[in-house]
C-alpha cells in the first residue's frame, strides 16, 4: 500500500487532533478530584460538655495549594462524646475524647482530636468565683 500526499495530510491531521485531545484530558486523580491531603484547623481542641466549636478542613493537592471546591464529609469516632454536622461544627456531649475526621470519598482523610471537659482549666487561682464562658470561633 503506498500513500500520496493526501492520505499522508489525513493521517497528520488525525494523529494532530489525537494529540490534541489528549493534552485536553482532565488532571485529576481518581475519584478524589485531585486531592492528596487534607489539614484541618485546630487539629485538636478542648470544649466543654454542651460547648461547641467549628472545625476548617483545607483540601489540597500534591503540592500544597488548596482546592477549595472539594467535597469533604465529617464524621466523628464517637458520636457519644463529639457529634460533628456536615459544616464541621462540632457540639461536646459527654466527657472524653473523640477524633473529628473530614474526607474525601472516604480515600483522603484529616484527623482533629477533640476533648470534651468539665470546665477548661486556666490554673491562675480560680477566677475569684466569676463565671467563664468560652467561645470558639
Amino acid at each position: 500500500m503506498t500513500f500520496g500526499y493526501p492520505q499522508i495530510r489525513a493521517l497528520l491531521a488525525v494523529g494532530l487532533a489525537a494529540a490534541a485531545l489528549g493534552a485536553c484530558k482532565d488532571d485529576s486523580t481518581g475519584s478524589t478530584g485531585g486531592v492528596s491531603k487534607i489539614v484541618i484547623s485546630p487539629a485538636s481542641d478542648s470544649i466543654l460538655v454542651g460547648g461547641s466549636t467549628t472545625l476548617v478542613a483545607d483540601a489540597q493537592d500534591a503540592s500544597g495549594h488548596s482546592f477549595p471546591g472539594a467535597q469533604i464529609t465529617w464524621s466523628t469516632s464517637n458520636d457519644a462524646i463529639a457529634t460533628v454536622d456536615q459544616s464541621g461544627h462540632v457540639h461536646g456531649d459527654s466527657l472524653g475524647v473523640a477524633d473529628i475526621r473530614a474526607s474525601v470519598n472516604d480515600q483522603v482523610n484529616g484527623f482533629a482530636t477533640i476533648y470534651v471537659v468539665s470546665s477548661l482549666g486556666g490554673g491562675g487561682g480560680g477566677g475569684g468565683g466569676k463565671n467563664q464562658s468560652v467561645t470558639h470561633k
